[in-house]
This record gives structure tokens, sequence and C-alpha cells, in this order.
């Protein structure tokens, strides 16, 4: 049986949040802490995947309206910006990434070192994948093959190939050098919503 909370149930988790955020000081003779919060203000229940970089530096999150946004983390902009960790979906600091015509469903930062260019890939309700520059802001590449929602998308531990998974109940693996697929991994018997990434 699942027990309803209520809005003051949900209230109050989310101040007790805030005051245990409060506690933990960060400092040079301090631990780092073993868990990071992140709160995101604004999103309107859009907010459907995030993915941090491999440096934890950055984070991207794809929106039910179609686009995808990335913030920068690092220490010397939280310092300029919000030491609690509050995030303003609505910010301009952080432009949209407008390029597909449904809602993003899923979301991966290539595992890229910290000096090389930073790539995303996203996959959406349009039945598309997009590689994404990071730098740039701009999509540089759309993947189709799907013949349903695509609902997950997540690289290979060296950036070279990737897989996604689909409402057509297929798992697809791709190569970022080609549009099409390599593979396709058919015999499911229904959508593919959840990809993991081994290393």
């Amino acid at each position: 049986m699942l027990i309803c909370s209520k809005g003051v149930d949900v209230e109050a988790e989310v101040e007790l949040a805030r005051q245990l955020r409060k506690q933990i000081r960060l400092g040079p003779q301090a631990a780092a802490p073993s868990v990071a919060m992140y709160t995101f203000f604004h999103t309107h229940d859009g907010m459907n995947c995030v993915d941090f970089n491999h440096q934890q530096d950055k984070i991207a999150a794809g929106f039910s309206e179609s686009y995808v946004r990335i913030w920068n983390l690092s220490a010397d902009r939280r310092t300029q910006t919000n030491a609690n960790e509050e995030i303003d979906a609505s910010s301009s600091r952080s432009p949209r990434m407008i390029g597909h015509s449904a809602p993003v469903y899923g979301i991966s930062w290539s595992p890229t070192p910290a000096k090389s260019p930073a790539y995303l890939l996203t996959s959406s309700g349009d039945k598309t994948i997009r590689l994404w520059s990071a730098d740039t802001y701009k999509s540089v590449v759309v993947y189709k093959g799907h013949s349903q929602p695509v609902w997950d998308v997540k690289w290979g531990p060296f950036g070279q190939y990737f897989a996604s998974g689909s409402g057509d109940a297929t798992g697809r693996i791709w190569s970022v050098e080609h549009i099409n697929p390599m593979r396709i991994l058919a015999g499911h018997l229904g959508d593919i919503e959840v990809l993991f990434r081994v290393s």
C-alpha cells in the first residue's frame, strides 16, 4: 500500500534538506563530502534527464520542451554564483540548445579528458539521437534509425561508440563516424528504457 505525501510533507522534507546542506562546510582543511546535492528550480516538471561530465564540473539536462541545457559547476564558478548549489533552470546563463522536436529523454556526456572537446548525446521522442558540441552549444550530427521514441542513450568507455534503447523494442550500437547504426539488437519483447554504462 502506497502512502501519498501531502504538499506540506514535501515542503518539510525540502526545508530539512536545505538545513542539512547548510551544515556542510568546505574549506582547505575540510575533506570533500561524499554526497553533493543540487536543487533545480523553475523546471515546471519538465526536466526528464540529467548527467554529469566526467570531471564533475558540468551538468547537462534534457527537457520535455525538447531542449537541452548545460550548467558549469566548477569551484570558481560556484563561489561567484550560489554557494548553496541551487540551480535556477530559467537562468539565461545557460543557453537553450534547440534541435529536437519532441521531449528529450536521455542524455550522456562523452568520456573525454578535461582538455579535449566535450560532446553530449541526447535521445528524444522525435526518434532521433543528436550529438552536440558542449563548447559551441550546437548540434553536430543527427542519428536516425529508430521507428519509435528513443528512451536512452549512453557512450561506450572510449567515446567512439554509443548505444541507444527505444520504444521500437530494439537496442542499437552506433559509431560517431556513421549516421546509421552498426548493429541492431532485436528480439526484445518491449521498450528498452534504460541503458547502463560499464567502464
